[in-house]
């Protein structure tokens, strides 16, 4: 069985009630989500990650409103994270 992205988590779940089941690969997609979603800002990963954890920084809110509007995965991404956590805002 493979499982990939989503199917990456429920393939070992399933084959843990399917004896029949000689080998899985478990294969997430992402290895870094992080890293993927930070190369898109022009600044270093650290202090991306730093600043998105601020309470406030408007300059960071502009840097990914602006990577946003270049790249149509990344505002999947970001607007996935935010129907996900439940949240009104990027960081």
């Amino acid at each position: 069985m493979l499982g990939v992205s989503l199917g990456g988590y429920l393939a070992p779940c399933a084959a843990a009630y399917a004896p029949r089941l000689a080998a899985i690969v478990a294969l997430d997609g992402v290895f870094d989500a992080v890293s993927a979603l930070t190369a898109h800002l022009p600044l270093p990963h650290e202090e991306a990650v730093r600043r998105a954890a601020a309470e406030h920084d408007e300059e960071m809110d502009r840097l990914i409103a602006d990577a946003r509007a270049r790249s149509p995965i990344l505002r999947w991404a970001f607007d996935h994270g935010r129907y996900v956590t439940r949240t009104s805002n990027d960081r």
